[in-house]
């Protein structure tokens, strides 16, 4: 078989963090605008549910507890189910077929969820439910395609901050949910044509992703392989190859991010209770903007997270941030705890809160997306963080669901006695199950796809001082080298 030709595009070694997202804020654009309308729209559910509430018997969605709990965890339902399945479709057609089939499924779910009508042959709840589900399959697609594209479309020098910018859109949408709630009830519009609007915000950004992703090409590593790929090639032996050769730290990756989404979407969309602990009880409208302040508050002393997360993955390491994440939400939660329970000052319980949320996103927030873009092969990349990322999207159904009901029961500070206990455990994870070094792309990427000989966990680079260590492949092409079709 004939090597493909390969060109190589500009390096990127010596420009600075400010350089580079700039170089490649189209690509950052492109894939990370998905993960805004994803964080929008898993936390904007709370709000339009609390307006709803709002609305007289006749004009609201006639809910029940059945029906409210339904309408809250279909989009998480749904993500489970397309991150596995998007995951597995991105390894077998491509990466640009999969993320425009998810930014098709965000951008119809997204406005049809604003369009439900009311009819008595099917229950405007109902309505709500699957419309979310669909919205929730395509969101759920997003994590493990553009985890891939960004990964494979970045040099190793780099590919950390790049995989890291693309996820940092969750905390501008996490923003988002709380600010245009606020902006929308100021303006004193109908709670009808409120509600509405809230859902159909989301299109804004989930249609221009899907008009600017049309411009992508596949990634080069994927068009390798399908150079490279036989005809009796199958992605189930594929998978089962990697889960023989790399069975422990797909665990590890699996644990780590299901214990972290326990802890951040549970305390994330727990916001509520949070706030009727720390601030005075209110009704109708006026509970709603409680929330969306408290809401904002939060997410905007997090952000810097994001920020930082991005500024330091390539230099501290994957690894080390993910550890000392965990470390810091076990003693954080625990300083939360104690002073909840001691009765602090308000300004002091809420700085303490958002400081859990810095360090989730200062760590095992951002590492937990981008570990298993890396350690597994191209020929299986996609689902296995597929599969990892839906261990994760459980872990916050779990703790969205059982959070309340310990508040209830015990109070809030038991709850971030329990917080802190499954951020230990995270930790305890990441330390046992998770390598300390970084397996070279180049050599996974080129692997066959039938009868794969897997790339050995002692081909690697370590981090010491945070900082990659070139080890050169044998037999593969550079990692930096761009697939070029025409010299086939």
């Amino acid at each position: 078989m004939q090597t493909p030709l390969l060109r190589s595009y500009p390096r990127m070694a010596d420009l600075s963090e400010t350089d580079v997202f700039k170089e490649r804020a189209g690509l950052i654009m492109k894939l990370g605008s998905g993960f805004f309308a994803d964080a929008y729209d898993l936390f904007i559910i709370d709000i339009v549910l609390a307006i709803l509430d709002q609305l007289p018997a006749s004009q609201g969605l006639g809910l029940t507890s059945g029906s409210r709990g339904l309408i809250a965890c279909s989009t998480s339902l749904g993500a489970v189910i397309g991150m596995v399945f998007f995951g597995v479709l991105g390894d077998r057609v491509g990466r640009r077929a999969g993320i425009l089939c998810t930014g098709t499924l965000v951008f119809l779910g997204s406005m049809a969820s604003s369009l439900v009508m009311r009819t008595r042959s099917f229950p405007l709840a109902y309505q709500l439910c699957l419309t979310r589900f669909v919205l929730g399959f395509g969101i759920g697609g997003e994590y493990p395609l553009s985890a891939a594209m960004a990964a494979e479309k970045s040099q190793s020098e780099v590919r950390g901050r790049m995989v890291a910018a693309v996820f940092s859109m969750q905390g501008v949408g996490m923003i988002a949910a709380a600010l245009v709630p606020l902006v929308v009830l100021s303006a004193g519009l109908s709670l009808e044509l409120a509600w509405r609007l809230l859902l159909c915000f989301a299109v804004v950004p989930s249609g221009l992703s899907l008009y600017w992703r049309f411009g992508l090409e596949e990634t080069s590593a994927f068009d390798q392989l399908q150079y490279s790929r036989s005809r009796e090639s199958d992605v189930w032996s594929t998978l089962r190859s990697t889960i023989r050769e790399h069975w422990t730290p797909l665990l590890g990756a699996a644990l780590s991010w299901l214990l972290m989404d326990v802890t951040f979407y549970g305390t994330a969309e727990f916001k509520h209770e949070v706030a009727d602990s720390l601030f005075a009880q209110k009704a109708g409208v006026a509970q709603v903007e409680r929330d969306s302040w408290f809401a904002l508050v939060v997410s905007v002393i997090a952000l810097p997270g994001y920020v930082c997360a991005c500024l330091f993955i390539d230099t501290v390491g994957r690894y080390r941030l993910q550890a000392v994440g965990f470390a810091m939400m076990t003693l954080f939660y625990l300083i939360m705890a104690a002073s909840t329970r001691l009765g602090a000052a308000l300004w002091v319980n809420l700085l303490i809160f958002s400081a859990t949320f810095f360090w989730t996103n200062f760590g095992p927030n951002v590492t937990t997306y981008i570990i298993p873009s890396e350690i597994f092969p191209v020929a299986s990349r996609t689902t296995c963080h597929g599969i990892c990322a839906a261990s994760g999207k459980i872990g916050a159904i779990v703790g969205a669901y059982f959070f309340p009901v310990v508040q209830s029961w015990s109070g809030l500070p038991f709850v971030m006695v329990v917080c802190a206990g499954i951020a230990a455990l995270g930790l305890l994870c990441t330390v046992k199950l998770l390598p300390v070094c970084h397996i070279a792309m180049d050599t996974l990427s080129t692997a066959p796809a039938s009868g794969l000989e897997m790339a050995p966990l002692s081909t690697v680079r370590e981090w010491p001082g945070g900082k990659y260590t070139r080890l050169p492949s044998v037999g593969t092409a550079h990692e930096d080298a761009e697939f070029d079709p025409e010299g086939l």
